[in-house]
Order: C-alpha cells, then structure tokens, then sequence
C-alpha cells in the first residue's frame, strides 16, 4: 500500500471522511480516514493541469462517470480556483492545448496501458478525449474567478471573490498552508 502525505495539504478544505480500502480478492477492507470527495477530485485535476501525466489524464477523464454530481458542483469548482494559485503558474495561462502537446503515443504505451484492464485498454482514445472536455470546461472562467487569480499573482489573497457567502469557508481556506506559502512567496519576490 502506498500513502501519499503532503504536510502542505495538512490542512483539509473539509470534513474528512471514512472509506473503506479496496483490497483485492477476499481480503478485509479496514476503514481509512482520508480526505473529502471533492478535495480528492480538485488535486486529481489539479495534478493533470501541472504534470500532463497520461496516468492524471485517464482518471479525469474517467471522473464523469464517476462523480458527475460532485464534477459539476459549484463547491468544487470554488474551491477548485480557490487552491489553483499553487500552481507554479496562473490557472489561465493552462490550455488544454498545453497537456495534449506534452502527451506522447509512447507515454500512452509505456504509462497508462501496462495499468489498465484488458477491457478498459480500447476505451483509451475515448476516455483521454473525455478528459479534454472536463479540463476545457474548467479553464472557462467567470469574471470573479479571474480577478481571484491576478490578485493572488499579485500577493493578495481575495478569498471573498470566490466564496462571497461563506466567510468560515474563506477563512478557512486562507489558513490553508500551501496557499498561505504562495502568497508568502509571490510577496517576497515582488518585494525582495
């Protein structure tokens, strides 16, 4: 089993949960404690926009057929803008168009198909077209959404663009670790 920590993301955005561990065949699946949902989807795309990684590609174009509720939720697409600013760059400057050119046929081959069921090898080209839609249809922002993000690349975190109704949720967030080392830095290198 591998357990992936993050001490940047020690922080949860909210209420972690209990899930069970799949494990194969007939044995246990104790209960985890681990994060929401949603905060497993936003680093999900999160890590497809930055990496471009075949792996990150095929689980985002997987998750309409998984979690189309939460995919489409407006909860997720805040907080989803809300964390973008730790992106080495800002979330306008990603395209779609930017991941497809770092993909490779070889990355398809070597990456993502040794991971693969027999029968979910033949969905490939679908699935990955799939992921473009979802990750187009996240790099359209409204108005609010891009002031957001230049004010962050700016050193000024505006947290009540996102979350006008919910000033416990953006406080929360500003606490939020890696946003607050973020901020920290775009500071000291606008005013060093």
């Amino acid at each position: 089993m591998e357990v992936d920590l993050n001490y940047l993301f020690r922080l949860p955005l909210s209420k972690p949960i209990k899930r069970e561990l799949w494990q194969p065949g007939e044995i246990s699946s104790p209960k985890i404690l681990m994060v929401s949902e949603t905060e497993l989807l936003i680093g999900k795309i999160l890590a497809s926009i930055d990496r471009a990684a075949i792996r990150d590609i095929w689980d985002v174009g997987r998750l309409p057929l998984i979690t189309p509720d939460i995919l489409n939720s407006q909860r997720l697409r805040a907080y989803f803008i809300a964390l973008s600013v730790i992106l080495p760059h800002p979330l306008n400057e990603y395209t779609a168009n930017r991941i497809k050119k770092q993909l490779s046929d070889r990355s398809v081959k070597d990456d993502l198909i040794p991971m693969l069921s027999k029968d979910a090898q033949g969905d490939v080209a679908e699935i990955v077209d799939q992921a473009y839609v979802v990750i187009n249809s996240i790099l359209v922002f409204e108005d609010h959404e891009r002031e957001y993000i230049a004010r962050v690349h700016k050193g000024n975190l505006e947290l009540s663009l996102l979350f006008p109704e919910d000033k416990a949720i953006a406080s929360r967030i500003a606490k939020h670790p890696a946003i607050a080392w973020k901020i920290q830095n775009v500071r000291s290198v606008k005013d060093p």
